[in-house]
């Protein structure tokens, strides 16, 4: 790689790894912070949750296809700008309504999709693999730091540190996106029959609606698992205690299964989403949890099942797609992406509501671990037949 696009890839990965902190940093406590503000419900807090990547989910691909006509930087400016307003206002307010809104305008800097069309852009076809690399260590980075930040910010600061925080980190991205080298793009007008063949196509739709459920079933969790935990033995542990050896854990096991197994990974989906749904029913088990270690370890095959399959998706989506409409390609995956946790968010709330009336809130991973292996089952017989 040159200068100039490892500089490029370097930018671009701190741009991600600061969008994704901003989605995962709240995402330890919110569920318990966001019960303290005015006007709070378990469905208004499930939606500020869930809004955030409902407005990524909407703007995804409108996001890109102004990158493509008006250019790429210019839509990075505006996207963080609001990412940056929305962070300030949530920072700022103690009611529910407002955080809603702020929510909201956090995720209409709906860049995912630019900065990867930035890549093809800016980088030489046989070095971008290797860019992927750097951006992809980054988000991995971001995923471990947003959960052990996570817990001490708001332990220290409560839920305006947690937001103040994300306000920093837009600013530093505003700041990546102005560093960034000009990219080598010519504009043009957007072609519709790339977004109608992307989104028809059988084999990305298969990739879109696998990333779908696993964000769906990580924001269902982790609206459940914070309440489920205060309501549990393991009441007075801190969560930063939990999270951050369960992390750990999973990220070193993963490791060496990716690197090992680069040709194979798509095969071994069933395998894995089998192995997230095990997780999901161990996590019904709530009153087993009575030693902090034995919940370290359930959700440490949480996180290794999930790294797997949020890693191998992506590298799925991009053997799919044409080189002329990966910005597209990437657009849709993203919709499908922010939209499942939009709706993991509402349907964590619907479950807690649904429940918890009957103190029987561990049920609700019955539920999910339910779904998970629907979707091993039908990525089986998929594999199998095609």
């Amino acid at each position: 790689m040159t200068t100039t696009e490892i500089k490029t890839a370097c930018l671009l990965a701190g741009i991600y790894m600061t969008r994704m902190l901003g989605l995962f940093l709240i995402f330890p406590t919110f569920s318990l912070l966001a019960n303290n503000l005015q006007g709070s419900t378990p469905f208004k807090i499930g939606l500020a949750l869930g809004i955030y990547s409902l407005s990524q989910a909407v703007l995804q691909i409108p996001a890109g296809m102004l990158s493509d006509i008006i250019g790429r930087k210019k839509v990075l400016y505006g996207g963080l700008t609001f990412f940056f307003i929305g962070s300030v206002l949530a920072a700022n307010t103690r009611d529910i309504d407002v955080l809603i809104i702020a929510r909201l305008l956090q995720g209409m800097g709906a860049v995912s999709a630019v900065c990867l069309a930035y890549v093809a852009d800016s980088i030489s076809a046989d070095q971008r693999s290797k860019a992927m690399v750097i951006i992809g260590l980054a988000i991995g980075s971001s995923f471990i730091l947003s959960f052990i930040l996570g817990s001490l910010i708001a332990d220290a600061w409560g839920l305006g540190g947690l937001f103040a925080t994300t306000a920093c980190l837009a600013a530093m991205a505003i700041v990546f996106a102005y560093l960034l080298p000009t990219p080598k793009q010519t504009l043009a007008v957007f072609n519709w029959s790339d977004l109608i063949k992307g989104a028809m196509n059988w084999q990305l739709l298969q990739v879109n609606l696998q990333v779908a459920v696993l964000h769906m079933m990580l924001s269902a969790s982790f609206f459940l698992i914070p309440i489920l935990l205060k309501a549990g033995e393991l009441a007075d542990n801190s969560l930063m205690s939990l999270y951050v050896p369960a992390i750990l854990i999973a990220f070193v096991a993963i490791g060496p299964i990716i690197r090992t197994s680069r040709e194979s990974s798509a095969t071994r989906l069933p395998v894995f989403w089998a192995v997230f749904a095990l997780a999901l029913l161990l996590f019904s088990l709530a009153d087993a949890f009575v030693d902090s270690w034995w919940f370290i370890a359930v959700l440490a095959l949480f996180f290794f099942a999930f790294t797997f399959i949020e890693a191998v998706l992506p590298a799925r989506l991009f053997q799919l797609a044409k080189t002329t409409s990966r910005g597209t390609t990437s657009g849709i995956f993203s919709v499908y992406q922010y939209g499942g946790s939009f709706l993991g968010g509402l349907l964590g709330a619907k479950l807690y509501t649904t429940l918890s009336q009957n103190a029987i809130l561990s049920d609700a991973f019955y539920f999910l671990a339910m779904l998970t292996t629907v979707v091993a089952i039908a990525t089986f017989i998929i594999q199998k037949k095609g």
